[in-house]
């Protein structure tokens, strides 16, 4: 047997035991759900490889004990993904500090996942030291990322996958970060943060990094999430351009902030991005340093056309356009026909401006008539449009 998952009966069977000997020897992968973390070391052999935890904020304790009792009897873990269900405050989580660097100091993991516990620098140290390392997704304050990476940089190209959230954005540090991953076999790239701000200058040097640092070869998913609250860059073409070399990106994430791009700027887009799976931005109020401001995007529907028609791998979209009245008839039969019949599953169409639902309604239908879920933004003042659009789109014809 390589996975076992606990049920309730054979949870209370387990419970009646003593870890002396192991249950399954052979085991290979273990799934603990939110009751099975005090049961889990009963599993623990030196062939199990994968450990994924989902723990509550009442099972510190025993995460606590098992973190120190994972090197003892799994020596060999690979892949660590702790999961927590329900925020509590750090300061309920101080003993768990401990133990997870003696864990973090002992294993050499290729995969670790912890996105609720704030890592210190001795954990970050810790992890970075790991040569095999691969895959990283934390949460950790940005100054004590910064130190230890002016002080511990990544020595080999080793990391594919990095996953950060931080409670406070700082964009000035990004490219140093950034270079000192030593990110040439970069595949992923996520940061989130709860609050923050990044203008164009900041947005401009980060894509600058990228694309000095990273392989067009490797790199296919890039997402910076700043929270809904901050003060964002609108993003020009000029700031885009440099990449449209990663020709195989399949995901663009930002949805902070507003594209000030024109149709033919988005059809250079489209055709430079052809594996393109996902794309999102501008989900968010726009707040620009001079405050709150109403911006109108400069995209039209034929903006939208060249996606569908250079993009057929999208399937998730966040695309805020305008649409005047007549705006369906400046697009040829012929156009339409390269972009209709898309496999487009979910539409988020932002703070779109239109005039004319049903030219809008019959746009989507035609173009993307595999669409599962459109959603639009309740109480804006072009919301009644979009009702209409919703209810004329799943109408049966």
């Amino acid at each position: 047997m390589n996975l076992i998952t606990f049920d309730d009966e054979v949870r209370r069977q387990l419970e009646s035991r003593t870890p002396a000997v192991s249950l399954l020897p052979n085991l290979h992968t273990i799934f603990a759900g939110t009751n099975d973390p005090p049961l889990s070391s009963l599993l623990l052999t030196p062939r199990v490889h994968q450990l994924k935890l989902t723990t509550t904020p009442s099972q510190v304790a025993a995460l606590s004990s098992l973190a120190l009792e994972i090197p003892l009897r799994s020596p060999n873990l690979r892949s660590l993904h702790l999961v927590e269900t329900v925020y509590c405050h750090v300061s309920d989580k101080a003993q768990f500090t401990r133990a997870l660097v003696e864990l973090l100091k002992t294993l050499q993991l290729e995969e670790f996942i912890c996105k609720w516990f704030p890592l210190s620098q001795n954990m970050l140290n810790a992890l970075l030291d790991m040569p095999e390392l691969s895959t990283v997704a934390i949460y950790t304050a940005m100054p004590d990322l910064v130190q230890v990476m002016h002080t511990h940089p990544v020595r080999e190209a080793q990391i594919r996958n990095f996953s950060l959230r931080v409670p406070l954005l700082m964009p000035f540090s990004w490219p140093h970060i950034i270079s000192s991953l030593y990110t040439s076999k970069l595949e992923a790239l996520s940061i989130i943060s709860c609050c923050g701000s990044c203008d164009a200058t900041e947005f401009t040097a980060l894509i600058s990094t990228l694309v000095n640092t990273c392989s067009s070869e490797h790199l296919t998913d890039i997402s910076i999430d700043c929270g809904p609250i901050h003060v964002a860059a609108a993003i020009e073409f000029k700031m885009l351009k440099p990449l449209l070399q990663f020709v195989y990106l399949r995901r663009i994430s930002l949805p902070g902030h507003p594209f000030e791009l024109t149709d033919a700027e988005i059809k250079d887009m489209a055709m430079a991005w052809p594996n393109l799976e996902e794309l999102s931005y501008w989900q968010y109020r726009y707040i620009s340093p001079q405050g709150l401001i109403t911006l109108v995007p400069k995209t039209s529907l034929r903006g939208l056309l060249w996606l569908a028609t250079h993009c057929r791998k999208l399937y998730s979209l966040t695309f805020p356009f305008h649409s005047s009245s007549g705006a369906l008839e400046d697009l040829t039969e012929d156009e339409m026909l390269l972009a209709e019949g898309h496999s487009l599953r979910l539409f988020d169409v932002g703070f779109s401006e239109i005039e004319c639902a049903e030219e809008v309604a019959r746009f989507i239908k035609r173009v993307f008539p595999n669409l599962v879920k459109l959603v639009f933004r309740i109480g804006e003042h072009n919301a009644e449009q979009w009702e209409k659009v919703e209810e004329l789109v799943w109408q049966v014809s």
